[in-house]
């Protein structure tokens, strides 16, 4: 990459902006950069840490710039992905530094200025050549040998890193600069993840506020037809009367009722029960004076004979 295009510029442009570059030179890293790789493996390696204090030499010197550093981040996701116990097993800081031994060499060549012999990177390390030469293999091996990195690779890892520093520094400072909201309202996985929650609480609070505004509704409704049942059952305090002979039987029945419809039912039921019993005391009445009739025949017929 020419440092002299228009794209070129273009990215170191945003790189200074999003990465907490400033005015310093961009031969460097920043120290969020060095917290990023150390919280990367703290999240994806259980079983080992990488210690800040061996990661910010490593940063220093000229030695690693932004670019150099988002190509290391390539690597160590390819090697997690393609060999995840090798990944989990292998000592963190020897990881790093030998990603970055790569990216620095895929993107400048032996002889440029910017290049960094495996020596150097030994004494800044404070490892052993020999060392330095075997993890880089090992490296190498892991990601079988593919050192390409394509410009989709290498947006999707500058837009991940971007949003880290944003948060990040949201988290210190508590406030955001224009860049690093405009980075996080660009990440629908942020929005969302920050959207999710508070929706989630309108919800239970609508929910609770709903119930019970419901609940206060529906017992002052159940208050209200319990007055009016009980004016309205105190007018149908039905007396049922019935007469047979000399004897009177006068009942009372008082009934709690809560729908109209069987109120008139009951009445009716009442009514019907008053008819029966009057239709039976006439037929009986009728029967007794039949009966009586024929006992006068038979009398005056006895008298005759």
């Amino acid at each position: 990459m020419s440092s002299v295009s228009l794209s070129f510029r273009r990215l170191q442009q945003r790189l200074r902006r999003s990465l907490c570059y400033g005015s310093r030179q961009m031969k460097s890293l920043p120290l969020p950069l060095s917290e990023l790789a150390m919280d990367y493996f703290d999240r994806h390696c259980p079983y080992d840490y990488m210690s800040l204090d061996f990661a910010k030499p490593l940063s220093r010197h000229e030695c690693v710039d932004a670019c150099t550093f988002l190509i290391a981040m390539v690597y160590l996701d390819r090697i997690r992905t393609a060999d995840k116990i090798c990944f989990e097993s292998s000592d963190p800081g020897e990881l790093y530094l030998s990603a970055l031994i790569i990216a620095s060499k895929y993107l400048h060549d032996v002889g440029q200025r910017e290049f960094i012999y495996n020596d150097e990177w030994a004494a800044l390390a404070n490892i052993s050549l020999k060392r330095v030469n075997e993890m880089e293999l090992n490296v190498l091996d892991a990601i079988h040998w593919n050192t390409s990195v394509n410009q989709v690779e290498f947006i999707q890892i500058l837009e991940k890193v971007e949003t880290w520093v944003a948060r990040d520094s949201l988290k210190k400072r508590g406030f955001c600069t224009y860049n690093e909201i405009a980075i996080l309202l660009s990440r629908t996985s942020f929005i969302s993840n920050c959207i999710k929650p508070l929706m989630l609480s309108l919800a239970a609070f609508t929910f609770v506020y709903s119930t019970a505004v419901v609940s206060l509704v529906f017992l002052q409704i159940v208050i209200s037809s319990m007055q009016h049942n009980s004016i309205k059952n105190e007018r149908y305090m039905v007396t049922v009367t019935s007469t047979d002979g000399n004897m009177t039987q006068q009942g009372k029945a008082t009934f709690f009722l809560l729908h109209d419809n069987f109120y008139e039912w009951y009445i009716l039921h009442v009514q019907h029960i008053f008819r029966v019993n009057v239709e039976c005391c006439y037929h009986i009445q009728c029967t007794v004076q039949s009966n009586c009739i024929l006992e006068r025949c038979f009398s005056m017929y006895s008298l005759y004979s």
